[in-house]
């Protein structure tokens, strides 16, 4: 598994559009997926070898499939569970989702179950997964419903396909991380800093002009949080360090 998904993860960080590189297709009930040619995984590893620049982009894609294993891990986990009984818990709540609600006894883990859950997690980071795991799990089951058990109406005409690929569109967007764009002026700034009354607005210690500022975003951006003047506030250069991607609603 972990050579195909650093493939991919590579491909994508070479500028790739993934549908290049991973064909996910219909058949008939369900969405398949599959690497599109295994001749280009053998130029890919062919490529880099002896090309420093090319191994080192190949070493962070390795990199990046144990951050996907990482997501993954924490997605499962949703409850307090002994250590000793980890391992299993992890298999079988993986199971459940990978099954797309199906019954089965007969039920096997494949490469390509694996394929559409990198696809789908890729591009949302990990400080929104920690952030939203329990409605992320529940959107993954969702997801894999919806991939092994394609209405009849949908099976002519590639309808299945286009819905499916739809679906993963709005889970992305729904855990996408906004832009950093916005910059604010100087007055925009001193407009923040009075509404604040002279105070930090993390740590709520006196603030001044002329110390150490910086302005932050009060939800994360990491976390969900939008770009705006209306998620902007002024803090202290040392709180915003300690903050990191908490948020507290209040």
């Amino acid at each position: 598994m972990d050579a195909y998904l650093a493939y991919l993860n590579y491909k994508y960080a070479e500028g790739d559009d993934l549908l290049h590189s991973l064909d996910i297709y219909q058949k008939t009930d369900r969405i398949n997926a599959r690497i599109r040619s295994k001749k280009d995984v053998s130029s890919v590893l062919t490529e880099i070898s002896g090309n420093n620049n090319r191994t080192s982009i190949f070493m962070d894609s390795i990199k990046r499939v144990e951050r996907f294993i990482s997501k993954v891990k924490v997605i499962l986990l949703d409850k307090d569970v002994e250590a000793s009984a980890l391992a299993t818990y992890l298999e079988h709540e993986l199971d459940i989702i990978l099954k797309g609600k199906k019954e089965t006894q007969l039920f096997t883990r494949r490469m390509q179950d694996f394929y559409i859950l990198w696809f789908v997690l890729n591009k949302v980071n990990f400080e929104m997964v920690k952030h939203y795991r329990i409605q992320i799990k529940h959107d993954l089951g969702e997801l894999f419903y919806q991939m092994k058990n394609i209405p009849e109406q949908k099976h002519i005409d590639n309808r299945g396909h286009s819905a499916f690929l739809e679906s993963i569109s709005e889970f992305v967007k729904k855990y996408s991380q906004d832009e950093r764009k916005l910059k604010l002026s100087d007055e925009e700034k001193e407009e923040l800093f009075r509404k604040q009354d002279g105070k930090c607005a993390i740590s709520g210690a006196p603030i001044f002009l002329g110390d150490d500022i910086e302005v932050d975003h009060e939800k994360p951006i990491a976390i969900g949080g939008s770009d705006s003047k209306e998620n902007m506030q002024i803090v202290h250069r040392d709180s915003n360090r300690k903050k990191g991607a908490s948020y507290d609603k209040g």
